[in-house]
């Protein structure tokens, strides 16, 4: 009888502790859960708070805010305007941060393209760069810069070249002025600025 009771009191400790497990486990998720919604929201207000500084008139605020986004940038799209304005900032700084953050923002700067295509002439390199860069990773949506982007292919920045190029050639728009274009950067004395105007060119012409 003893050894019953025993056996029956280790069953129901056994049970209990598993109780006790089961209901830690699933606390734990809750938390778990509930500090992931809350760190959403602390980073989207912390996104919103630093696209609101991009309208400041400080002009070093306004650098940096541009700066921290580009930690966020798969999460902007929400705020493509205010960086879109960015590009026609006063500042050649502030253009350029903005400009970079389009170009790591990828496909979802596809609403940017009018924006970037102005900049494919800003006096800073960088900013082209970015610019070109930007606009080669968006197909057929970069269709609006196409012009730009021809000029563009003789630029005195190499990478400014390159990007307007493959650009181009993803726009597979067929132009007389965009076969002119790549047929005169077939010869560019940068070999991958000419490899890539010979894929380009092949893309659009077939």
């Amino acid at each position: 009888m003893e050894n019953r009771n025993d056996i029956h009191s280790q069953r129901s400790l056994s049970q209990q502790v598993l109780w006790i497990a089961t209901v830690l486990f699933v606390v734990g998720i809750a938390i778990l859960l509930l500090a992931s919604i809350s760190g959403c929201g602390s980073s989207t207000g912390a996104i919103d708070r630093l696209a609101r500084k991009l309208g400041s008139k400080d002009e070093e605020e306004r650098y940096e805010a541009a700066k921290e986004l580009e930690e966020h940038a798969q999460s902007l799209v929400p705020h493509i305007a205010e960086i879109s304005a960015g590009l026609s900032d006063s500042s050649d700084r502030v253009r350029y941060r903005c400009t970079k953050l389009l170009a790591k923002m990828e496909e979802a700067a596809a609403p940017a393209v009018s924006n970037l295509a102005d900049v494919l002439t800003d006096d800073n390199e960088k900013t082209r760069y970015y610019a070109a860069k930007a606009l080669s990773s968006l197909g057929i949506r970069a269709e609006r810069a196409l012009p730009q982007l021809i000029v563009a292919t003789t630029d005195s920045n190499e990478k400014v070249r390159y990007y307007s190029i493959k650009a181009i050639g993803n726009v597979e728009v067929n132009t007389p002025e965009a076969v002119s274009a790549l047929e005169s950067a077939v010869n560019d004395d940068v070999e991958r600025v000419a490899k890539a105007a010979a894929s380009a060119l092949k893309k659009i012409t077939n």
